[in-house]
């Protein structure tokens, strides 16, 4: 009797399937980032609740915690709690490797991992077929049914790294906070983005080797980011036979960044036609031998900085075989970074108020949109960020100039400048007794004129009336570009 109860229990849990209460985990994440127009303030602290998944740790440390950077973003104060349990437990964010958006987390006390334990990761690419997807809501585990709609090329949410993902169909709502997605059992990834009924995943084949070198090396290595090259379609027959090819394929190079992998590499005007063996249509994609046709730039995710690609390009009417050593061009090493953690450079001078634009600025400004769009990542020897007016703090002082934002600066007396530290610099070399500030080409304002005998001490009146605790933050020096190229 007893064999029979034990035999139909056995039946009863293989006919519910498993459960994701021992691998499923909430966090609760209090953030602030850094205000816009007062950098050297912080916003009102929020909190974001989201996923994690539990992990093997590194060796000696005991399990970890895995989610992506984006939810751990401007963290200020890190909890986790399990299982529904009212209990939150302090943790600490290990790692965030903001161009991969992916984060690893610890918890000190053992006690929290008692009745979890470590996902498995699914084998194989996502194709097709069901999932579930899983998350706490409300003291609850929620699940939800799904099912693999097609694979996408993803850019980082946070980054520059692009990987071949995943679009699952599914009934949950309000997505895209790490909810993990399971496969026979298995993890098969982790939500980045939702829309609708539809969530976008980061499959365990891009964060499984992440996982293996962060535990075998104790870091992951830089990625390479982006190719550093802007790129033409070739879609059309006209241009094609233009160029010298029979048919539309392969990207037009447009232009090559300085300190990127194309640098010295690829050349405008030639035509990059295949990158390791797989030929580029006339989109730029491959087609990958699970997900279809992907845009070609997902591939670099199978690399790090110092590996070494085979590239096939048409220059000069001419097809030729080239190797690119590929480096490391993140964000960090872009004209207008996408950096959304490091405090702001900025610099209030007799009211006006001087930061380096980066992705997390804003700005609405048809003069700040023109930047990003146009030149975003082409950063040279000769500018290296984007100066921006970002405000001018009322006074008597710079009357005239009240209500102007969000203006990219050319030159501040006589002199270009692109950090922050040029505009102080600049500002030790008055011009007759004034200090003027030329903007770059706008419709709304040319040029700014300031008496240089009192803008010492009105700063430190203006800093004193609206509460500034420091007039002048320098910048983290952006990373070395190297040679300039051919």
């Amino acid at each position: 009797m007893n064999l029979f109860i034990l035999i139909v229990a056995l039946l009863q849990v293989a006919v519910a399937g498993p459960t994701y209460d021992d691998r499923v985990v909430q966090l609760k994440v209090t953030w602030q980032k850094w205000e816009r127009y007062q950098p050297w303030s912080k916003t009102n602290p929020t909190m974001r609740v989201s996923q994690a998944v539990v992990v093997e740790g590194l060796p000696g440390r005991g399990p970890a915690l895995l989610t992506t950077a984006q939810m751990v973003e401007d963290a200020t104060h890190v909890r986790v709690s399990k299982q529904g349990e009212p209990n939150e437990f302090p943790a600490q964010v290990l790692l965030t490797d903001r161009e991969a958006n992916l984060a690893l987390i610890l918890v000190d006390d053992p006690a929290f991992f008692d009745g979890l334990r470590p996902v498995k990761l699914t084998r194989k690419p996502l194709v097709e077929g069901q999932v579930v997807v899983a998350r706490w809501r409300d003291n609850q585990l929620e699940t939800s049914g799904g099912s693999v709609a097609r694979g996408t090329s993803i850019e980082s949410m946070t980054g520059s790294v692009r990987f071949a993902g995943v679009r699952i169909q599914t009934d949950i709502s309000g997505g895209g906070w790490a909810e993990p997605v399971f496969a026979g059992g298995a993890l098969a990834g982790i939500a980045t983005s939702a829309s609708k009924n539809e969530l976008i995943i980061m499959p365990s084949g891009f964060f499984g080797p992440w996982l293996e070198e962060l535990r075998a090396n104790g870091e992951v290595r830089p990625w390479p980011g982006r190719l550093g090259a802007t790129f033409q379609a070739i879609r059309s027959q006209a241009l094609a036979s233009w160029l010298g090819l029979d048919k539309p394929r392969g990207l037009l190079v447009s232009g090559v960044a300085q300190g990127s992998s194309a640098c010295g590499v690829l050349r405008k005007g030639d035509v990059l036609l295949a990158f390791e063996g797989l030929s580029l249509d006339g989109s730029g994609n491959v087609r990958d031998e699970n997900y279809g046709l992907l845009w070609f730039g997902y591939m670099l995710s199978h690399y790090h900085e110092g590996d070494t690609v085979g590239l096939r390009v048409l220059r000069e009417g001419r097809e030729q075989e080239l190797e690119m050593t590929l480096r490391s061009y993140t964000s960090a090493s872009w004209l207008i970074p996408l950096d959304r953690t490091q405090a702001p450079a900025y610099l209030m001078a007799g009211g006006l108020v001087f930061r380096e634009l980066d992705d997390t600025y804003g700005g609405r400004s048809t003069e700040i949109s023109i930047v990003r769009q146009l030149s975003s990542q082409s950063q040279s020897a000769d500018e290296r960020r984007v100066v921006v007016l970002s405000a001018v703090l009322a006074d008597p002082y710079n009357l005239g100039y009240h209500g102007f934002e969000d203006l990219p600066i050319a030159t501040v007396n006589g002199r270009t400048v692109d950090l922050v530290s040029d505009v102080a610099a600049a500002l030790e070399h008055p011009q007759d007794g004034y200090h003027v500030i030329r903007l770059r080409p706008n419709p709304r304002l040319n040029e700014i004129v300031l008496d240089a005998a009192t803008l010492e001490a009105t700063t430190a009146r203006i800093a004193a009336a609206y509460g500034i605790p420091a007039v002048y933050r320098e910048e983290v020096p952006p990373p070395p570009l190297g040679e300039a190229c051919e």
